[in-house]
């Protein structure tokens, strides 16, 4: 165990004591806010026009309804999304609408709507094994039950090693129930999650995960952040439990681009509401490992950034790099499902991610309980998920590799803090924790292991 985990663990057990005690191009280029309106215009170039034509997102204090969407069709516009999860709406406006909306009483802002892409690829299921998935599969982990969404291009949930772990999802592009992938990405994705055990092709990280496919991304690759939004609301009414997010918009880096908040908005309030999100931290980094590029969404605080590495542990140097990595990630030469029943290999941070994903979803299906009383146990994972992971680069937490290599196997263990044992690690563990310690029945390793299983219940 390395010095940065015994750290992390003794920091742990010490609080738990206390709380005892008592994918091509980048996104177009958004002009400087526009200060019309009172200010509320954010990142719309307004081009005098009053007919031009602008996709926006308009925030309200509260939850617009039929008075609001009424009020775009009077202006010469359309709704394309109204939203529960944000207090918002998407529509087509002319810019005279645009500007009457800006004035219009209880309005926050009004944001450019924003372009994303599919994270590009670069170019064996190597990255499945080598984060120790198939340790937890021995143990009879394999994610069975845990709701698992790719948001993505869809998913050709044809494929023989994707269509018996395939459940359903919506397509927000053409807005119907039918998610088929029609470029490729999202397969590619799906199939590293959770690819099944089958004899066939390759084996994902979760292979027995119930798998959704939430298309936001047309046939070539580009998506809204507007269709993204609508994407968390569904996985927030549908019991989603963990999101996959590789895609971006690059916008982040450029400090003449405002911060998307309607989007930041809704990653925060889905993570509230229980959602697990990971994402792809992007590949705008450089060979030199420097700067602050880490891409939207996986610059959120709710969404965990995963950086890509190869298969020497060395991180890729297309991989973004910057205070908000949290976790690496095989990246490299990844094999996985295509379309029409195939497969391939590919490099990006977006094949990253899904190894970090399927991790989760391992931890949810070990059995994590409420440990802070919160209502939810997406922070627990994600605790786990991060003081679980191998140590790379810088010792601690760093900006090349977050806090390190995603440890399936380690993150997935089936409590062995669980010392009663009684399948749960809660306070009674603590007392004969305690004991053994004092009596010197017990060393330092159980420790580590009580601090980073505190709180899972239905151990195995």
């Amino acid at each position: 165990m390395t010095s940065r985990m015994m750290k992390k663990n003794i920091v742990y057990i010490t609080l738990t004591l206390l709380a005892i005690a008592g994918f091509q191009a980048n996104a177009p280029a958004a002009g400087p806010p526009a200060l019309a309106g009172g200010g509320r215009l954010q990142g719309i170039a307004l081009t005098g026009d009053p007919g031009a034509m602008h996709r926006v997102l308009i925030s309200f204090q509260t939850p617009p309804g039929e008075p609001e969407r009424a009020r775009v069709r009077e202006l010469g516009g359309r709704v394309r999304h109204a939203y529960r999860l944000v207090p918002a709406i998407c529509a087509h406006l002319p810019e005279a609408g645009v500007q009457a909306f800006a004035r219009r009483p209880g309005v926050v802002r009004i944001e450019a709507d924003g372009r994303v892409r599919a994270i590009d690829e670069l170019s064996n299921a190597w990255g499945v094994a080598h984060i120790q998935s198939g340790e937890a599969h021995a143990r009879g982990d394999t994610g069975a039950g845990v709701k698992v969404a790719v948001i993505d291009t869809g998913i050709d949930y044809n494929h023989p090693d994707i269509s018996q772990n395939y459940v359903g999802g919506w397509n927000f592009v053409n807005d119907d129930a039918d998610p088929m992938d029609d470029y490729g990405h999202g397969t590619f994705v799906a199939g590293i999650v959770a690819a099944a055990y089958n004899g066939v092709g390759v084996v994902g990280v979760a292979p027995d995960v119930e798998l959704y496919a939430l298309k936001v991304l047309d046939n070539t690759g580009f998506g809204w952040w507007s269709d993204v939004i609508a994407a968390l609301q569904w996985a927030v009414d549908h019991g989603i439990q963990v999101t996959n997010n590789s895609y971006a918009d690059d916008s982040a880096t450029d400090p003449s681009v405002p911060d998307p908040v309607a989007l930041r908005t809704a990653f925060d309030n889905a993570e509230a509401a229980g959602v697990l999100h990971v994402a792809a931290a992007g590949n705008s980094g450089n060979a030199s490992g420097t700067g602050d590029n880490v891409t939207y969404p996986a610059r959120f605080a709710s969404v965990i950034a995963v950086a890509a590495i190869n298969q020497s542990d060395s991180r890729a140097s297309f991989s973004s790099t910057g205070p908000a990595v949290e976790l690496s990630a095989p990246g490299v030469s990844i094999y996985s499902t295509t379309l029409g029943g195939g497969y391939g290999s590919g490099s990006g941070t977006s094949f990253a991610s899904p190894h970090a994903a399927g991790a989760a979803a391992l931890v949810i299906s070990v059995g994590v309980t409420d440990a802070n009383y919160n209502g939810r146990i997406n922070d627990e994972v994600r605790a786990i998920l991060t003081q679980s992971a191998d140590d790379l680069g810088a010792t601690g937490r760093d900006a090349l590799y977050g806090w390190g290599l995603v440890n399936a196997a380690r993150a997935a263990v089936p409590c062995e803090g669980d010392l009663e044992p009684d399948g749960d690690v809660d306070g009674r563990d603590l007392a004969d924790l305690v004991g053994a310690l004092v009596a010197g029945s017990k060393g330092i390793d159980v420790l580590a292991a009580f601090a980073t299983d505190f709180g899972r219940t239905e151990c195995p």
